[in-house]
């Protein structure tokens, strides 16, 4: 969709082999929707969201594990959510919860899983995550242990995409889901 020359963006529905449309949530919402735990100065928490593969979001360094980084979006109302697909730094996110809320106080564990290889092996890593469909007006990724050579390390994300739907789309074989243990 072009809003005007010279400027391109994502539509934010796609259509999976089944023909539904599956809507992105998260992408082309005001910079005051997104919000982190932290950030280092020029990569705060809209840089995740803003489909530029230059731009990075990063927690502070030396606040994980004691504070563990978080990195959300405001929706602006309730939405139902069923899959994540993000790009990290260095493959840094260990142990980590996709979460949802009615209010950014109250969360509920959408998924829960587990990277066993991560490590800052350097590069960029792309996941999917599929999993039951929740819903709240609030979304986010919760880093609960990261690992650089099993040293906790501030998590790096290059870009999120949240979506209403899984559609055809399957979870990257290196994630684990531990959601049950949760339960």
């Amino acid at each position: 969709v072009y809003n005007k020359p010279g400027d391109a963006e994502t539509s934010p529905a796609i259509t999976d082999a089944n023909s539904s449309s599956i809507k992105e949530l998260a992408h082309g919402k005001p910079a005051d929707s997104y919000t982190a735990s932290s950030g280092q100065a020029g990569q705060e928490a809209p840089n995740a969201f803003d489909a530029d593969a230059d731009s990075v979001w990063q927690a502070q360094s030396n606040r994980q594990p004691t504070e563990p980084q978080w990195l959300m979006v405001d929706f602006g109302k309730t939405e139902t959510v069923a899959r994540v697909d993000f790009t990290q730094y260095n493959n840094r996110a260990k142990l980590f919860k996709f979460q949802v809320s009615a209010d950014a106080q109250t969360w509920s564990d959408a998924f829960y899983g587990s990277v066993e290889s991560a490590a800052d092996s350097g590069g960029v890593v792309s996941y999917t995550v599929v999993f039951p469909e929740k819903s709240g007006r609030y979304f986010r990724l919760w880093f609960e242990e990261t690992a650089v050579n099993g040293v906790q390390t501030q998590p790096a994300i290059f870009d999120m995409k949240v979506y209403d739907k899984a559609g055809d789309a399957e979870t990257s074989s290196a994630i684990t889901d531990i959601t049950d243990a949760i339960k």
